[in-house]
């Protein structure tokens, strides 16, 4: 409403001025001058009736005049493996390329990484404008080794504040790929060094046999300058590591034990999740209340469930199963490392430790 009126302001303004330059032209006030007078004034008079007529339309045709802006569009043609512009230095073509194939197929899906996230938010900016501030005074984030620094930078944009409590254990970055690997590089590139870092040490979960085989995996790959964590004073049955040839029958006489000594949450802990589907299929016939977790599930219903190593972060059990801890399923690298830390460090209670073949080098 306020460009029409702007519109009808305009040629009310034009038709004064023509006017005034009528009256200088013809300066007596001839039946010449009325008429053409009478004339621009019936002119603007049908031009605002125009206006009035059209004008319910007029904006509405006008924004649809602009070709529509559709995100997701143009995050694609960003991540073309022939981009239009050039790589910033240190970026791998063939690893840019690898990422946009893998990012479209998931797109094809409708399904997106959280690492999608930030340049979204930024090409939203760029294209539509700033994006709604969050009404947020202090903002505290969980298990932040798996948010990359530019995670970070857009946050402190959102919510236009510096104000964060940040809790992660870089031993439990099974995203590192594209997480932190370096709390002081972090704070150093995002928060400028304007912050303070505490480590704190103390599991409270774990009894003190679980966490020390917990820590003597982490410490194969560790962190320069991490801190061994330390349990509080509790003790309990040592974690337990066997060989077996195959089949399942060792799982369902490990979960009627766990069960009689008072579990109520037992996790079996595949290491992929199509080993998962396997396992769950046969256990099912064995154990009818077993559950299977998969990424579509977002509640943890607690009982007897199987699920991937990767879903296990940030959850707890009052004990663990891990089926297959052998060479080949957790090979002697960083990744694996942090990835068979997590499932150690799960259980309250009890740690069972299978391994078809030879016990991977982290646990030895």
């Amino acid at each position: 409403s306020e460009s029409i009126e702007h519109l009808k302001f305009n040629l009310e303004r034009e038709t004064e001025k023509r006017a005034n330059l009528l009256r200088l032209a013809i300066k007596q006030n001839s039946e010449a001058r009325q008429q053409r007078m009478q004339g621009l004034y019936a002119a603007r008079d049908k031009r605002i009736k125009e206006i009035d007529t059209l004008k319910d339309g007029l904006v509405d045709a006008y924004i649809k005049s602009f070709p529509k802006i559709q995100l997701l569009d143009h995050y694609r043609a960003f991540l073309s493996e022939e981009p239009s512009f050039d790589l910033p230095q240190g970026v791998d073509p063939a690893l840019w390329q690898t990422t946009c194939r893998m990012t479209n197929a998931l797109l094809d899906k409708r399904r997106m990484e959280s690492a999608d996230l930030p340049p979204l938010i930024l090409l939203q900016k760029a294209l539509l404008g700033h994006a709604e501030r969050l009404d947020i005074h202090h903002t505290v984030l969980d298990e932040a080794q798996d948010f990359s620094p530019f995670m970070f930078d857009i946050l402190k944009s959102l919510t236009h504040n510096d104000a964060f409590t940040i809790v992660g254990d870089l031993a439990q970055g099974i995203y590192s790929f594209r997480g932190v690997c370096d709390w002081k590089e972090m704070m150093h590139d995002v928060f400028e060094d304007e912050c303070r870092y505490h480590e704190l040490v103390t599991s409270y979960r774990n009894t003190i046999e679980i966490m020390e085989l917990a820590e003597h995996c982490a410490m194969k790959h560790a962190h320069p300058g991490r801190l061994n964590a330390k349990p509080v004073l509790r003790h309990g049955d040592e974690p337990e590591i066997r060989a077996v040839e195959g089949g399942y029958q060792h799982i369902v006489d490990e979960v009627a034990s766990l069960r009689e000594k008072g579990c109520k949450t037992v996790a079996i802990i595949e290491k992929l999740p199509r080993d998962c589907k396997k396992t769950y299929k046969a256990l099912k016939k064995l154990i009818p209340d077993v559950q299977l977790l998969t990424d579509d599930d977002f509640h943890y219903q607690g009982g007897i469930m199987v699920l991937p190593a990767h879903l296990v972060k940030g959850l707890e059990f009052d004990a663990v199963i891990v089926c297959d801890a052998s060479e080949e399923t957790y090979p002697d690298d960083a990744l694996h490392t942090r990835l068979l830390y997590v499932c150690l460090t799960r259980p309250l209670h009890y740690l069972k430790i299978f391994h078809k073949g030879t016990l991977t080098p982290l646990l030895q």
